[in-house]
């Protein structure tokens, strides 16, 4: 760099004090020392571009190599449950061996969440990782039911239920950090909106969602909003949010329910 700046000085210097060179003094004037110098600038700032450049490929080749084994501890909420038998609750004496069954044991288990039900009830919306075993019983029999009357007879009834069962799959390149599900009326203010407690969702894991209802009532109909929200291991913020739709039927003296369910989503980086 040095020799490209001061050359031309030394040149210049010693054709015009060389008488011997002295003929060859006219090649310099001021345009060409001005073509000279532009060329060398417009060089070195090409140069620099492609230092610049290099420099800039090496860290983002290093950040790659860096994300590709990057650890990331995820934290789980468990989900738990106590199973017992109904004679031994609460009760009032030590066991001995002439009232303790050894085939009659607690059970106590863990597990994480992959089951959520929503509950519509009386205009509110209840959470549960399961249903009770008369309201699987209504799913199961698809709302048929035996009743006795008042002369022990025994009757069948229909009654209406609404079961929407639906999936969600992680089928993106990246865990699901956090992941936050919510089922609302979309009057509902966002301040509002409560969310099923966080789980994490590897590549390829899911949950499945059920939406209950076993009593049919004009505060059931409405426009609703099933909203999911995630980060990713960079705490980049992400939701999507589908849109259903809950209307009143009555077909041939039987009140029922109507559903439609919006499947178009775009991913929201909040």
């Amino acid at each position: 760099i040095l020799s490209a700046v001061c050359g031309p000085w030394i040149v210049k210097s010693l054709i015009t004090t060389n008488s011997a060179i002295n003929d060859f003094s006219a090649i310099w004037d001021s345009s060409d020392a001005l073509n000279y110098y532009s060329t060398i600038i417009a060089a070195l700032i090409g140069a620099l571009g492609i230092f610049l450049t290099i420099l800039n490929s090496d860290k983002k080749y290093s950040e790659e190599v860096r994300n590709q084994s990057l650890p990331f501890f995820a934290f789980h909420i468990l989900c738990k449950e106590n199973k017992y038998p109904s004679d031994i609750l609460y009760t009032q004496h030590k066991p001995t061996k002439d009232n303790t069954d050894s085939n009659k044991k607690w059970e106590y288990s863990e597990y994480k969440l992959r089951n959520i039900y929503f509950i519509l009830e009386k205009g509110s919306i209840k959470v549960d990782n399961k249903l009770t075993n008369k309201e699987m019983n209504l799913v199961k029999n698809d709302g048929n039911i035996l009743e006795i009357d008042e002369n022990g007879a025994v009757l069948s009834k229909k009654i209406s239920v609404l079961m929407l069962p639906y999936e969600i799959e992680n089928v993106g390149k990246g865990a699901a950090i956090n992941t936050e599900i919510a089922f609302n009326k979309s009057s509902v203010s966002k301040k509002k909106w409560q969310y099923v407690k966080p789980e994490n969702l590897k590549v390829g894991d899911s949950i499945s969602i059920h939406i209950f209802c076993d009593t049919v009532t004009e505060d059931i109909a409405g426009k609703y909003f099933l909203i999911i929200k995630y980060s990713d291991i960079y705490s980049n913020i992400y939701s999507q949010k589908y849109k259903i739709s809950i209307k009143l039927i009555d077909k041939n003296g039987i009140k029922g329910y109507y559903i439609t369910t919006d499947y178009k989503t775009m991913q929201k980086r909040l």
